[in-house]
């Protein structure tokens, strides 16, 4: 049986038309990988791996029966008319074993210049009560190092135009983003400074500024940042202006972003395109701040960017030489370690390791360590331990009994917000709870558990589905709509409107924080209801408690990335509902994606090779 989507071999058969040569099958063959790869969120198809990734239980296609020697495919290829190398214009590209798409490749190349550019050199500042101003916002924890990297991020982001801050949830990427803007801001002394914040989803932009309008711990340092800030929760896309129609936005290269100053929070949802198009909009010595968790799942389209950026790094820890003598003549160094050979892209990467919202009592975090780490049998045995208030395992019942099971949770969870007659209150208590599943499709897929919970609360008397569009449905949008400014993943609530004789309205938040806007259901796009939602869709989201749902058997959906990400969702409590088998083998299952991009970055020509089995994305 082929692996291949009808998508993959038309653009073969495409490719095959322009070339007439003698290697036309292979060049067949290798395209509809390279097209397939980016189906599964590879940047491109590594050649060597690609039979490992993708392995055949059949005839490729309708011209090739297996993949063929990997040299004899290679030097086919690089005869082709239809391949090209470097900066050679054709459909496909070839770089050592992979081959990309020409647009990919480019995205890629782009992207990789654009860090490296911005990583060169370091910042002439003001140190003026600097070290004053970081001991205040930053007081010492301790000996512990792992308490001081938020200090370190914050040197970072004032002597580098770029700063990578990954960090798991609870670390305190936000808190001490806010107060980096501080320091930085005050280099800017009498200058004009524009200071912008997005995110991927409306959600976490809409997180991001409600931080930020909440802090009030720098007292009036905090009043003149919150003039200076852009205070409308912006999408990336909403940030650099999107043309309706067009794969190109309105800031970019040649029309660059006016603001000196982007913070872009949960980096790990951004795909390699939408990161390049962003990366190369930004203006010439502005300064990039990037938040997010190199161990969440990846980006649902090409790329894994946090990972390519963060993963080489995890091994090396060290600094140039410059960059130490910087940080010593701001705080202290604690115990930085320089190299001589490192190039400036290790100066701007900092992992916050300390857990503030998850302490040593907390199931959550250390559970969630555990399938960070790989390890499933000590992950399992603390699920099993039962000595955590906020976190417990549960059997998964056979499907027949899904009803039963899940009736008290969600009468119990969703009554609040589905009795609230206020849009904006309802919109809030929403997020207080949340079914994720883990797969889409069959009895514990995010259809069927939707279809069950609309049914219990039916019963329960708290909805009453006669129609679409009902009160208290809670839905998301699927597909973007520029005019109403509403994009995919935006969440709303279906309620009657006060202010329009309880007329039904779909209900989302407002552009400005707290507030709420609405519209006629029967204007917006396409929806879908999300009582349960994926773990991919919950993704930039937190909620206070969450029933995490496992299926039956184990899928290759399933992966460590997706256990922590589904997790740590959770912000007080998760309800684990899953089996053995399936647990531990999800948790030894690690993502990995074809791409160049983290050897661009590092020159490390063996990382292609490292790569485990990539699975299919939600």
């Amino acid at each position: 049986m082929s692996i291949f989507l009808n998508i993959d071999l038309h653009f073969a058969r495409f490719i095959s038309e322009l070339d007439a040569s003698a290697s036309g099958p292979l060049v067949h063959l290798a395209a509809a990988c390279a097209s397939h790869a980016l189906q599964n969120g590879h940047v491109c198809a590594d050649l060597a791996l690609f039979p490992e990734v993708f392995p055949s239980d059949g005839p490729l296609t309708e011209r090739i029966s297996d993949y063929p020697d990997l040299s004899i495919w290679i030097e086919s290829l690089r005869k082709s008319p239809v391949v090209g190398a470097g900066n050679e214009y054709r459909p496909l590209i070839l770089e050592n074993s992979r081959l990309y798409l020409h647009r990919y490749w480019n995205y890629e190349k782009e992207l990789a210049n654009a860090i490296m550019k911005k990583s060169v050199g370091i910042t002439t500042i003001d140190s003026t009560n600097l070290e004053t101003s970081i001991s205040e916002l930053f007081p010492a924890e301790g000996p512990n190092i792992s308490g001081e990297w938020q200090k370190i991020a914050a040197i970072t982001s004032l002597i580098k135009n770029l700063s990578i801050i990954s960090g798991g949830p609870g670390t305190g990427k936000t808190s001490t983003v806010i107060k980096i803007l501080s320091l930085v801001i005050d280099q800017y002394k009498n200058r004009p400074c524009h200071v912008a914040l997005a995110a991927p989803t409306g959600k976490a932009a809409e997180r991001l500024c409600q931080a930020l309008q909440n802090a009030d711990f720098m007292g009036k340092r905090m009043s003149l940042l919150k003039n200076l800030v852009i205070q409308t929760p912006s999408t990336i896309h909403r940030l650099l202006g999107v043309l309706p129609n067009s794969p190109y936005f309105k800031y970019n290269s040649d029309n660059p972003l006016p603001y000196d100053i982007l913070v872009v929070d949960e980096a790990s949802m951004i795909d390699c395109a939408l990161m390049a198009k962003l990366f190369s909009a930004l203006k010439p010595g502005s300064k990039i701040i990037v938040l997010g968790d190199k161990d969440q799942l990846a980006s649902v389209e090409a790329g894994a960017i946090m990972g390519d950026i963060c993963d080489a790094y995890a091994s090396r820890h060290k600094r140039t030489p410059g960059f130490c003598a910087e940080i010593s003549k701001i705080s202290e160094n604690y115990g930085l370690l320089s190299d001589k050979n490192e190039t400036g892209l290790s100066d701007c990467i900092v992992e916050l390791k300390k857990n503030y919202r998850f302490a040593e009592n907390s199931g959550i975090g250390v559970v969630s360590d555990a399938i960070k780490k790989g390890n499933s049998n000590e992950a399992w045995r603390i699920l099993c331990s039962n000595t955590f208030s906020d976190l417990s395992l549960h059997s998964l019942p056979e499907s027949e009994g899904l009803p039963q099971r899940l009736y008290r949770n969600v009468v119990d969870n969703f009554t609040a917000y589905l009795t609230e007659k206020d849009p904006g209150q309802a919109l809030s208590l929403f997020e207080g709870f949340r079914v994720l599943c883990t797969v889409r499709k069959g009895p514990y897929g995010v259809g069927s558990i939707n279809t069950i919970i609309e049914r219990l609360l039916t019963a329960a008397g708290l909805i009453k589905p006669d129609s679409p569009w009902y009160a208290g449905r809670p839905i998301m949008i699927l597909t973007n709509d520029y005019n109403l400014n509403l994009f995919n993943g935006d969440i709303g609530i279906v309620m009657p409107d006060p202010a329009a004789s309880n007329t039904l309205r779909a209900f989302f938040s407002g552009e400005i924080i707290g507030s709420v806007r609405s519209f006629l259901p029967q204007r917006i796009p396409a929806v879908e209801t999300i009582f349960a939602m994926t773990v991919h869709k919950a993704q930039g989201s937190q909620f206070d408690h969450v029933l995490l749902m496992l299926p039956q058997n184990f899928s290759p959906i399933l992966s460590r990335e997706l256990l922590y990400t589904g997790i740590t969702r959770a912000h007080k409590s998760c309800d684990i509902w899953c089996n053995k088998e399936v647990f531990i083998k999800s948790v030894e299952r690690k993502i990995s994606r074809m791409s160049g991009l983290r050897d661009r970055l590092w020159k490390i020509p063996e990382c292609s090779s490292i790569l485990t089995a990539r699975l299919p994305v939600d």
